[in-house]
């Protein structure tokens, strides 16, 4: 846990910050939910899944910080 606060702090990449923990989860049920419900999507939602969460990543901490 302190290597995850000592890199945010030195990075300035926030990875358990409040804001985008509720942000990745609310995204992340969207997201799957349709990919459920899209027959192409719905043998691949492991791949959509881990795209989503790195994609949210890297556009909180460059847009939304």
């Amino acid at each position: 846990m302190w290597l995850w606060a000592d890199f945010d702090s030195i990075s300035g990449w926030a990875i358990f910050v409040g804001s985008f923990l509720s942000i990745f989860y609310i995204t992340k049920f969207a997201v799957l939910t349709y990919a459920n419900d899209v027959p192409f999507l719905k043998n691949n939602l492991i791949f959509i899944n881990e795209i989503q969460g790195l994609g949210l990543l890297i556009f909180y901490n460059l847009f939304l910080r």
